[in-house]
């Protein structure tokens, strides 16, 4: 009854974009995905014409099971294996894709149709049609590259050793703070967008030096899933859980930011479908949340202040675990991951929930984008600085200077020696309930 009947209907729906398709019904989205590989005469002489109900049922048969297929052999070829979950599961995954596709052809749509334009243009200046000075400047728009790392990772750290190796500022979704030879300057400076046609981000980094002009210019996203629920409207349990449970809505938030603009701090929103690569940035959970914690109760008027080492930070783990928003967020976990909370003790679980599924996400989310991925860890600085730097230049397509430092001392902000061993391997255990095959093989080292 959800398939159309007229030859009007049909070749409406026919038509029908992806984009317009993906919050229909799933009959539709599979009839959109099979149209391009079923004949439409096919489709037109037997279905518009109303040919008997066995013949018609059949061919609805056809397309049924045929979409069916195609969606597993696509979900497929994202997982890595045929998706072993429930059907409606299996429907809002292939609608995601189909909309990742769709977001994606309509960015090279874009990029050929202006390129296509300045072709045209600079005919008519050579053939004296129009005259150069009429025409507008064509900026070049930069490729973006996605520095994925939850807070406390680094990601500033990288985004300055690149700098400091090419010469050229990278990227941010986070405009209010620029750097600066000067250091961190936050509410200052206006937002500089790193394409003009984006004004929404991302946006440059460092004041003082330039854009690159070729290759990819790496931006900087905390994505979303993150936040720390003290029971305001600041940070409510939907803000942290749907992001780590819904890839769409992860998405969303690696496309989210904030701009400095006329005094005033504004949360902003752009095009994720842009982004052409990704690097993941990680670190261990334990200096992650050490790094956190000192950055909670430093310069911060709460009860916290003064307690700077091992106390200050099982108290602190304590007061976050025993929050109502963690009470509740342990209605998502496993009963293993429950267990280990109520028998083990483990330290800030709340936390390595949101870090373990956060990078969950991340590989999640670049199987559906089909980007090229970068993946390394805060500690390959120190075990091989030249090359981690070097691969990281190279996947950006990016030249270092000749002249460049063998090295480039940076702060390691978190302190290893917070909690015992046997809190951290409490900690792993944990984290590793809830990892997904290419979390815990980024993380296999620190076990």
């Amino acid at each position: 009854k959800n398939f159309p009947h007229t030859s009007s209907q049909l070749k409406l729906s026919y038509g029908r974009s992806i984009n317009s398709c993906v919050n229909s019904s799933p009959q539709l989205i599979m009839f959109q995905a099979m149209k391009a590989r079923l004949s439409r005469d096919f489709l037109q002489r037997e279905l518009v014409r109303q040919r008997p109900a066995l013949l018609y049922g059949l061919a609805l048969s056809v397309i049924a099971l045929s979409a069916t297929t195609f969606m597993l052999v696509d979900l497929a070829s994202v997982h890595g294996g045929l998706p072993t979950t429930n059907v409606i599961k299996l429907i809002k995954d292939y609608s995601f894709l189909l909309e990742v596709r769709y977001g994606k052809a309509m960015i090279k749509y874009d990029e050929s149709r202006r390129a296509k334009e300045v072709v045209r243009r600079t005919k008519k200046v050579k053939k004296g049609l129009v005259t150069k000075e009429k025409e507008p400047e064509e900026v070049e728009e930069l490729d973006v590259a996605w520095l994925m790392a939850y807070p406390f990772t680094g990601s500033s750290v990288a985004l300055r050793n690149i700098q400091n190796l090419t010469g050229f500022s990278q990227g941010t979704n986070y405009g209010h703070v620029v750097d600066s030879k000067r250091g961190f300057i936050p509410h200052v400076y206006n937002s500089i967008p790193v394409n003009a046609d984006s004004p929404n981000g991302p946006y440059k980094y460092n004041i003082d030096m330039p854009l690159p002009s070729s290759g990819y210019i790496l931006v900087k996203t905390h994505c979303s899933g993150h936040c720390i629920d003290y029971g305001t409207d600041e940070c409510t349990l939907s803000d942290y859980v749907n992001p780590l449970i819904n890839v769409r809505e992860y998405m969303i938030g690696c496309a989210s930011g904030t701009k400095w603009e006329y005094g005033r701090e504004v949360e902003v929103h752009h095009n994720p479908y842009k982004s052409k690569k990704a690097v993941i940035l990680a670190r261990h959970p334990a200096m992650v949340i050490s790094a956190r914690f000192l950055n909670e109760v430093e310069g911060r008027p709460n009860p916290l202040q003064q307690k700077w080492g091992r106390e200050g930070i099982l108290e602190w783990c304590a007061t976050y675990d025993d929050r109502q928003g963690s009470k509740r967020l342990m209605n998502f976990y496993v009963e293993e991951a429950k267990a280990m909370v109520k028998d083990d003790g483990v330290l800030c679980h709340a936390e390595i929930y949101r870090i373990v599924n956060f990078y969950n996400q991340a590989y999640k989310l670049m199987k559906f984008m089909g980007d090229p991925l970068l993946v390394t860890r805060f500690e390959d600085y120190d075990l091989d600085f030249d090359n981690t730097l070097n691969s990281m230049a190279g996947f950006l397509e990016l030249r270092l200077k000749e002249s460049r430092r063998a090295d480039v001392p940076y702060q390691r902000y978190g302190d290893p020696d917070l909690f015992t061993t046997e809190e951290v391997t409490k900690m792993l255990k944990f984290f590793n309930i809830f990892a997904i095959k290419e979390t815990k093989a980024l993380f296999a080292d620190y076990s």
